[in-house]
């Protein structure tokens, strides 16, 4: 992610460019893998304005924190808002 010379008038730069997804893998002393954490600085969708996802994760981000990323079925479909399929 890079600003540029884009210092807004709160004295803040402003992301022009870039792009940043961190997953964070580690396993516990007994080599069992932990919950896996993710974050992205903007979203999941963002080239949807209108997506209720298009600035999700921003604050996260922001803070320098993490969500848990599932990555069972059951538990995804437990935390799912909704079911977009692309192209049906």
């Amino acid at each position: 992610i890079y600003g540029g010379d884009h210092l807004g008038g709160d004295g803040r730069l402003t992301a022009i460019a870039g792009d940043s997804y961190i997953m964070v893998v580690d396993w516990d002393e007994k080599g069992r893998m932990r919950p896996l954490r993710t974050v992205h600085q903007f979203g999941a969708a963002t080239s949807r304005p209108q997506s209720l996802h298009y600035a999700d994760q921003t604050a996260l981000f922001a803070a320098e924190r993490f969500k848990i990323l599932p990555l069972d079925l059951s538990s995804l479909q437990r935390e799912a808002e909704s079911e977009e399929r692309p192209g049906r």
